[in-house]
């Protein structure tokens, strides 16, 4: 090999590291940090999707007694039948 190809090699070995130090691995590592925060993201949103499906179930179950309730006390009214006298 000749001094000017070894110099050549040194240089594209040189700017290639560069480039893979400065641009490659940011990218790796930004794009790392966003597919975290997006799993994290997810997972909170699913979490909280199901807090509120159980608070629904509960209140709709609550709210089917509470109609039962009043259900079971207007068929009691309504056999009721105020007497009047006629003259």
């Amino acid at each position: 090999m000749t001094p000017f190809q070894i110099l050549f090699f040194g240089c594209v070995l040189y700017v290639l590291y560069k480039f893979v130090t400065r641009i490659v691995l940011p990218v790796m590592k930004a794009t790392r940090a966003v597919k975290a925060q997006m799993q994290a993201m997810q997972a909170a949103a699913q979490q909280q999707y199901q807090q509120q499906q159980q608070q629904y179930q509960q209140t709709s179950t609550q709210q089917r007694r509470q109609h039962a309730k009043n259900v079971d006390t207007s068929v009691t009214d309504a056999e009721y039948i105020d007497f009047e006298e006629i003259k």
